[in-house]
């Protein structure tokens, strides 16, 4: 989520934060607009990662332009049935698929989604973008939508062949990036023809540039102000390179002593990590902090921000340093060339060598770097402002909902989207 997810009732939607006998939270209904409904394998959290947050904002943006949105869970989301996500919540049961319980749970859903007449269905994760089209199509919902969001570096062929079968229930398939819709087509075997782009927003009024913002949170973390800080913001996974990127910070830190670096995330790799970083000497010049719910202030506090992933669709992150006008340095890989254009230098993955050379590059050239900042928050608000991508997203719904059936070709927007962010 690039915008924070604002934790409000709004509408006429009512959530009582509680589970009924039928699991769902909440039950008044919006009297106009379209039923969607965003169907996920579980959120972790608000701050889980990028995929699970653009779930919320997502929903955030169906519900401002009026539409009745409601969300469904496989598996029961905690910190959803402590506390309302704001929002309708249906919790399916479904620990496991293979199961009797798991099946069951699977028909009363369908049941479920028949009773409450859908116009759209859109499905995001791995088993929901596997299961949810047939199922929604049994349901009889008229429009489903499946949502590609990285480059299936997971995949194996079994579950490729898998989905391309179940592609075959979906209206439409909604990638972030015209790197992720290449890699879709290819290994799911399915046109490109049948492929939208639609790239993520940024919140560019959130995100700004804050100096005394990043004075008072570098006098908080214990950083001098003439020091230099090299900012990372990802999961700790082994997907997010945050090993090239303390490789790196040993490097740097041989030739310019007087360098910073912080992380901040949550995930498995965490420990490892650290460990890393002490191994390399690094643990009284890298901060390792946990994922926060407002990461301004530390975006505020950077010099330099760095995105290390091995594999990447369109980084929400990468659009938040450019929001906040931060020079970027990032991994030639998925959407990051499509996200930065000629706002950033890109580095090959897995190079810790090379990502330590352009670190030092920027580290010495004050001019350089303020030229990047202010070129990439100009191509945030041109390309990715958030206002412009719930445009984008309400006209792409309102395109499919006006088909009588959902299957005429709705318009194309990724020609649109892709063209502007090529030529920019």
């Amino acid at each position: 989520m690039n915008a924070p997810f604002q934790n409000e009732i709004g509408g006429s939607i009512d959530v009582v934060g509680v589970t009924n006998s039928r699991g769902v939270v909440g039950d008044r209904r919006i009297a106009s607009g379209v039923r969607v409904l965003f169907l996920v394998d579980e959120l972790e959290g608000i701050t889980a990662g990028g995929s699970e947050r653009q779930v919320l904002q997502l929903i955030d943006i169906m519900r401002k332009a009026g539409h009745e949105v409601w969300l469904a869970v496989f598996r029961n989301s905690n910190w959803l049935q402590q506390a309302s996500g704001g929002f309708p919540t249906y919790f399916c049961g479904v620990n496991s698929v293979l199961s009797l319980k798991g099946f069951s749970c699977l028909l009363q859903f369908v049941r479920w989604m028949r009773a409450q007449r859908f116009d759209v269905v859109q499905t995001m994760f791995r088993e929901a973008n596997l299961l949810g089209p047939p199922l929604a199509k049994l349901a009889g919902v008229p429009i489903v939508l499946g949502s590609r969001r990285n480059l299936n570096h997971w995949m194996s062929w079994p579950f490729s062949f898998l989905q391309s079968i179940s592609n075959r229930f979906s209206t439409r398939l909604v990638a972030n990036s015209e790197a992720v819709r290449r890699v879709v087509s290819q290994r799911e075997r399915t046109p490109l023809t049948r492929i939208d782009v639609i790239y993520n927003g940024v919140d560019t009024q959130y995100f700004v540039p804050d100096r005394n913002l990043g004075l008072s949170t570098r006098q908080r973390l214990g950083i001098p102000d003439d020091a230099l800080l090299v900012g990372n913001v990802s999961r700790f996974g082994w997907i997010k390179g945050l090993d090239v990127f303390i490789r790196a910070a040993a490097i740097v830190l041989n030739k310019r002593p007087q360098t910073y670096f912080m992380v901040l995330g949550d995930g498995p790799l965490r420990a490892p990590i650290e460990s890393l970083a002490r191994k390399v000497n690094l643990q009284d010049k890298c901060i390792f902090l946990n994922a926060q719910r407002d990461i301004r202030p530390f975006l505020s506090a950077s010099d330099i921000a760095v995105l290390t992933s091995r594999s990447e669709g369109f980084s929400n992150s990468l659009l938040e340093y450019m929001s906040a006008g931060l020079p970027i340095i990032a991994t030639d890989v998925g959407g990051n060339p499509e996200a930065l254009g000629d706002s950033g230098v890109l580095v090959p993955a897995d190079k810790a060598d090379a990502l330590a050379v352009a670190i030092l590059h920027l580290s010495e050239d004050a001019v350089r770097r303020q030229e990047l900042g202010h070129r990439a928050r100009c191509r945030a608000v041109e390309l990715f402002d958030i206002a412009k991508a719930e445009i984008r997203i309400q006209e792409y719904v309102a395109s499919l909902a006006s088909c009588s059936t959902g299957r005429e070709n709705s318009v194309l927007l990724h020609n649109q989207s892709a063209s502007s962010a090529k030529n920019s």
